[in-house]
């Protein structure tokens, strides 16, 4: 089991995702809060808006995102939950069951999206270690070529020494006894001279 990272819990995100988040926890408090509690329905809709932006920013912030903005959104949803932690009164259960399905949907969210951020890491790790491994096969392919094209040229140069020193020997051979005959020849006529001398 590896140590716990920042990587494991939180998704760069950029400028445009924190304006997003942010102003729809703004847009969907003030919707919520200005709402008259006699229009249940509408005040219930907006409530459930605050899970759209939980997931939202569980998306693209990981479970890290996830939480923060879960918290963000129940401390603004009824903060007396959190002030009132360890001796809630009863009329709160429903406001501390629903800040809990809210961090609940944080952690699923943000989890399965951090999972897949991390695969897609390694997932592009491995492509670029694979074009690496590709671009060295490459060069090794090239190189290989280039040595089995020297051994080709080398290996000519072996059978034109070959031809050569066959066709050398195959011409010493004539030369050679061409030679002796001639050699024979002014051996004789130069008994031939001393023995006229004589």
């Amino acid at each position: 089991m590896g140590k716990l990272s920042i990587d494991k819990l939180y998704i760069p995100a950029g400028k445009k995702e924190y304006i997003i988040i942010i102003s729809s926890i703004v847009m969907v408090t003030y919707l919520h809060k200005s709402v008259q509690d006699q229009f249940h329905f509408i005040h219930i809709m907006h409530y459930y808006l605050y899970y759209l932006v939980v997931i939202y920013a569980s998306i693209k912030m990981g479970l890290l995102g996830g939480f923060i903005s879960a918290f963000i959104i129940s401390f603004l949803y009824d903060h007396e939950v959190y002030l009132y932690f360890f001796n809630l009164p009863h009329y709160k259960l429903r406001g501390f069951i629903e800040i809990l399905m809210m961090y609940t949907v944080a952690l699923f969210t943000g989890f399965f999206t951090q999972k897949l951020f991390i695969e897609k890491k390694k997932l592009e790790q491995a492509n670029i270690r694979q074009a690496e491994l590709l671009t060295e096969l490459q060069n090794s392919i090239e190189e290989r070529m280039k040595i089995e094209k020297e051994l080709a040229r080398i290996d000519r140069l072996r059978l034109m020494g070959e031809v050569s020193v066959s066709i050398a020997h195959e011409v010493r051979n004539p030369l050679t006894s061409i030679k002796s005959s001639a050699k024979l020849l002014k051996d004789d006529k130069e008994n031939e001279n001393s023995s006229i001398s004589l």
